[in-house]
């Protein structure tokens, strides 16, 4: 009966995504709003802890088809990801911390992913309506696309206007790495 339910919320929120409105979208060259969230070990992270990386946010929850859908995508997309040294944080919408870790204990990252859990605070920030949404933000910290799920090649579009990492950096945005799924350290 739960399971009905839940793919009958699903279907309301991509029937949502067909209705949201242009002005709920972030404009590219808009800095990234910031936000502190906690990750599946508790601690707090955040998006400007990620500034002078790539980043591609995504927002959506572990049981919805679409966001299952767009995160496969996004690991299809791993070398490119690699190439443009593109940071992936996935911040789950009202989810179950042991739901997520269930969804995540088989996908492997070819870069760097950190599971967030939202209190509202990001959905309010990035003002979402619907999931799975799609922000991708460059070095600089500021927006470069805010839609909604990508095709495979739409990502790619979009990764590779991306800049290259500079040859020579330095600071905490190399410090930043690894996963923060449950038990593993910040790196």
């Amino acid at each position: 009966m739960q399971r009905i339910a839940l793919i009958v919320l699903a279907g309301g929120l991509l029937l949502c995504a067909w209705a949201v409105p242009a002005a709920a979208f972030l404009s590219p060259g808009d800095p990234a709003p910031d936000f502190q969230l906690a990750d599946l070990n508790g601690r707090q992270a955040r998006l400007s802890d990620f500034a002078g990386r790539n980043i591609l946010l995504v927002f959506g929850t572990s049981w919805c088809p679409a966001c299952k859908s767009q995160i496969d995508t996004i690991l299809k997309a791993g070398p490119l990801l690699q190439e443009k040294e593109v940071t992936v944080l996935e911040v789950y919408i009202k989810d179950d911390p042991k739901q997520i870790t269930k969804y995540l204990v088989d996908k492997q990252f070819p870069v760097p992913f950190h599971a967030l859990l939202d209190d509202g605070r990001a959905q309010r920030g990035y003002r979402i309506q619907a999931i799975p949404r799609v922000v991708i933000i460059d070095r600089d910290f500021n927006i470069v696309h805010d839609g909604m799920k990508l095709s495979g090649k739409a990502l790619a579009r979009r990764i590779s206007q991306l800049p290259a990492a500079p040859a020579n950096t330095d600071g905490l945005a190399n410090t930043i790495s690894g996963s923060l799924r449950p038990g593993q350290a910040h790196q």
